[in-house]
């Protein structure tokens, strides 16, 4: 079967039409309330529509917010300050700037209300400067003529053929549970393939974040999913436990197979376990309990191995438990999956072991970051006024606005260079595409028909592109273009010296966003990586410190978000060049494994909870210190061990002592890879169990 041209398929021809409808829909009813500018509604919805019903729903209400906000801003400023052109330039460069900053903090469709409040604030008042008693009028213009664009926007993409996020989840969480099923069998396999794993990991931790993007949308979804969103949600929660478990149980079966072959019944079990994964999960739900079962019988036959207080038997017994949360974390997800199949909605049955993933995502920030941005996107909007103002040019204000729009829209982008400079080129390709089309055939149409008529040709192919991933942009450019540069209103516009003098300072206001963006915030896929490092690093500081109090799941959250940043970032450069994020996989583990240091240090006997605080001190050190040491402080090898040591010295362990056993052995392996093991006799008699 042939490709679609250009990537047009059904869903793009669908999406172009609809795209279509609204805009028309928008432009009536602003020519029927006799705005102003009603092209701004008819370019506002080719701006707000989405091929997916609830990402527009999502954003409309966000977007209205930040509209208004942003005009009543306006309204403040303009006669307050237009008396002091610099004054009233910096103040909204200070508002823009803000603005941005406060959007970049906020992942979620939220942002929206911060990013339009900005820019739409700089679009009304460069619009009505040169008469500031018509301010109040330009942004209620600007307000309607906007609101009836989003109102349009989503009212179409509701009601006609509406492309539901439901089945789109629903293919998305099949995908997640193959790629997981796969990298579990790459881990239990009894001849392992590191790229293969490798491959497998990096794509569930990618699944993670994309599902948690389609998620925040699934409130405004109108398919049956969105009454489960409590079942989505848990399922997140498992897809989030499943990268420490799988990470750490690879990890420890690596450093056994190093030291000798396996136990055949521990073979047998975990062949048995990747079985299972590997069974069809639509097929009636395998007994869970079987499985556990027989872990407990291999506990206790192997138990003889741990009391003997042989590191090896450290390592079986972490295996095994981290199987037990394998196959608990598993059976879970496909209850879920089969209750959202099924619309039915009941609690997984092993809720312990994904507690730590429970609540509200964290999601990662870079405050210092988005700083830089609200200043770099302030600077840009001061350099085009500084033009305006000493050149007199009475298109000036328009660079300005286009500074603040182009920055705004960019600014999450590690590098919006490359992006922006394609903008351009497009918006200078549309321009003149869209600027022929005003002068030679818009002439022809003589009634709101004939006009509808006309454009749809150019709207309805360049709508088809803007649903591509490859095109779209210039669909996009072209779409929104033709409204504003024909300017479509009951009167036909024909001014080739203003276009040419609004195309230009639009240009204008491109090129220094962008040079701001070069020369301040852009940056490379490493400098990006190094950054959520240092953040992992202080945060896991922070944890050995002990601040943060109990919630340690805020903090696992941030470290799967990052794993996860790490992985789109690093997809897009070449195998033989993309640094490993796996480190943030290890930050991960040892976060967990601190967790459950602070969490039961205090239930330890006198002396080894003093040798714990002590090494978790060192450990606040290392990570504040990690940034400029290449690798661990050695002495962070004798205190684990001697910490190790001393906890295994009992005859019979508590729960609280196995519990931080087994987070030392985590931390031991992921601070000190290839390390030799210490010791191979560490103490007496150590008692293990899985119910622990």
């Amino acid at each position: 079967m042939s490709a679609a041209p250009f990537g047009i398929g059904r869903h793009e021809l669908m999406f172009s039409l609809k795209a279509f409808l609204a805009a028309v829909l928008a432009l009536w009813v602003a020519l029927s309330l006799d705005l102003s500018k009603p092209y701004w509604a008819m370019a506002t919805a080719y701006i707000v529509m989405q091929p997916l019903a609830a990402a527009v729903t999502a954003k409309a209400v966000y977007r209205v917010m930040g509209t208004v906000l942003g005009a009543g801003a306006a309204v403040v400023m303009v006669p307050n300050l237009v008396a002091v052109p610099e004054l009233l330039c910096l103040a909204l460069a200070a508002w823009v700037g803000g603005c941005l900053f406060i959007s970049l903090l906020d992942r979620t469709p939220r942002s929206y209300v911060a990013m339009l409040a900005g820019y739409s604030a700089a679009i009304i008042a460069f619009m009505a400067v040169t008469a500031p008693e018509t301010v109040f009028d330009v942004a209620l213009s600007r307000t309607q003529e906007i609101i009836v664009g989003i109102v349009c926007g989503a009212l179409v993409s509701r009601v006609v053929a509406p492309r539901h996020l439901g089945p789109l989840l629903t293919a998305r969480l099949d995908g997640w549970l193959a790629d997981a099923g796969r990298w579990a069998g790459d881990v239990l396999a009894p001849r392992p393939e590191p790229q293969a794993s490798a491959r497998d990991r990096r794509r569930l931790a990618t699944d993670t974040v994309e599902m948690l993007a389609l998620t925040t949308h699934l409130p405004y979804d109108t398919s049956e999913l969105r009454h489960l969103a409590g079942q989505v949600r848990e399922l997140q929660q498992h897809m989030t436990a499943l990268l420490p478990i799988l990470s750490g149980l690879e990890d420890r079966l690596a450093a056994l197979r190093a030291g000798g072959p396996l136990d055949p019944r521990l073979d047998a079990l975990m062949g048995d376990i990747a079985e299972w994964i590997a069974s069809d999960c639509a097929a009636p739900l395998p007994p869970a309990d079987a499985l556990r079962a027989r872990l407990e019988v291999l506990a206790e036959a192997l138990r003889p191995e741990a009391a003997a207080g042989a590191w090896r038997g450290l390592l079986v017994a972490t295996v095994l438990d981290r199987l037990r949360e394998l196959v608990e974390v598993w059976a879970n997800a496909r209850m879920l999956r089969a209750d959202l199949r099924d619309g039915r909605a009941r609690a997984p049955r092993f809720r312990a072991v994904i507690a730590r993933y429970a609540g509200d995502p964290q999601l990662h920030v870079d405050v210092p970051l988005a700083a830089l941005a609200g200043l770099a996107v302030g600077i840009s909007i001061l350099m085009c006024c500084a033009l305006w103002i000493a050149t007199g040019w009475s298109e000036g204000s328009g660079a300005a606005q286009m500074a603040a729009i182009f920055f705004s829209l960019f600014a999450v982008m590690d590098n919006p260079v490359p992006v922006m400079r394609l903008f351009a080129r497009y918006t200078l390709l549309a321009t003149i595409a869209v600027g022929l089309f005003a002068f030679t055939l818009l002439p022809l149409a003589d009634s709101f028909t004939e006009l509808v008529l006309l454009m749809a040709p150019f709207l309805l192919v360049f709508g088809a592109l803007m649903a591509t991933p490859r095109h779209g942009p210039l669909g996009f450019l072209m779409c929104v273009n033709m409204p504003l540069v024909t300017m479509l209103d009951t009167r036909l516009h024909l001014d080739l010296a203003a276009l040419i003098n609004a195309s230009a300072a639009s240009l204008v206001g491109m090129v220094i966003a962008t040079l701001t963006a070069a020369v301040l915030t852009a940056m490379g896929v490493e400098q990006s990586v190094a950054r959520l490092r240092r953040a992992n690093s202080r945060d896991l500081a922070g944890m050995a410190g002990g601040q943060g109090g109990r919630d340690t799941a805020a903090l696992v959250r941030r470290l799967v978000d990052r794993f996860g940043l790490m992985v789109q970032r690093l997809v897009a450069l070449p195998t033989g060049e993309a640094p490993h994020p796996e480190q943030a996989l290890v930050d991960l583990r040892m976060g967990l494994n601190m967790a459950d240091l602070q969490r039961v240090r205090g239930q330890l006997p006198a002396a080894p909870r003093q040798q714990v605080e002590a090494l978790l001190e060192a450990l606040r050190r290392h990570f504040r210190q990690r940034e400029t040491a290449r690798v661990a402080d050695p002495g962070l090898a004798a205190a684990l061990d001697t910490t190790i040591r001393l906890l295994a010295q009992g005859s019979q362990a508590s729960p609280p002592v196995v519990t931080a056993l087994r987070a030392l052995v985590g931390l031991r392996h992921g601070l000190l890879p290839g390390l030799a093991a210490p010791d191979p006799q560490l103490a007496p008699a150590v008692t293990w169990s899985l119910a622990t």
